[in-house]
């Protein structure tokens, strides 16, 4: 996450399932960990490279036995930091 704001939409509807955010930074893990079921994950990689990135957080989540292979999950990233309420991409992705 660069700024938390996919994240902070995401949980403003208060989902009764939980929401596993990946962070580059530890003040950004700190405020999102305030937020309604929201897990906030701080990955050691670049920021810069969406595909890695996402990968990265795939083995962190099957690491802590947050899923397992065959789950489905769902990817949101946002980028427009600019335009209020703007998601990039959203993908389905199996583990």
């Amino acid at each position: 996450s660069g700024t938390g704001l996919t994240v902070r939409i995401l949980s403003k509807f208060r989902p009764d399932t939980s929401i596993y955010a990946a962070c580059h930074e530890d003040h950004l893990c700190n405020r999102m960990a305030l937020l309604h079921n929201v897990h906030p994950i701080l990955l050691h990689c670049s920021a810069r490279d969406a595909t890695k990135t996402i990968e990265a957080f795939k083995k962190e989540l099957i690491a802590r036995k947050l899923v397992k292979k065959g789950d489905q999950i769902i990817i949101l990233t946002g980028g427009h930091h600019k335009i209020k309420w703007h998601t990039d991409t959203i993908k389905v992705s199996t583990i």
